[in-house]
């Protein structure tokens, strides 16, 4: 399967005078390309080894909304994360199905 044209974005914004911050991240993809025959350039041979027609997988935009917090003296880390907010079915490129809506949360501690 040919990987799809991917774009991933992210935007954290700090809560003035807090610990805390808010965030945003977006995955975006373009369809999955569909195996065929291939000619090289400048050649007339062409590749049968792609001649299988596979299933092609739509593209897809995935949000993610996050809660952070980072303590002062920075010893100290936490995240609440939605991650595909708007619980968007998609596929991997090989066509296993991606989790739906789901929350994560995480904390750390440095010493």
């Amino acid at each position: 399967m040919v990987r799809p044209e991917t774009l991933t974005a992210f935007i954290n914004v700090p809560i003035i005078k807090t610990p805390f911050s808010v965030a945003w991240s977006g995955k975006f993809a373009g369809p999955t390309a569909k195996k065929g025959t291939h000619k090289y350039p400048g050649s007339e041979e062409v590749t049968t080894r792609l001649k299988e027609d596979l299933q092609q997988y739509p593209g897809y935009g995935v949000h993610s909304f996050a809660v952070n917090y980072q303590s002062n003296n920075k010893d100290i880390q936490a995240s609440l994360v939605l991650d595909n907010a708007f619980n968007k079915v998609y596929y991997s490129t090989v066509g296993v199905p991606q989790e739906a809506r789901n929350i994560k949360m995480s904390v750390s501690y440095r010493w």
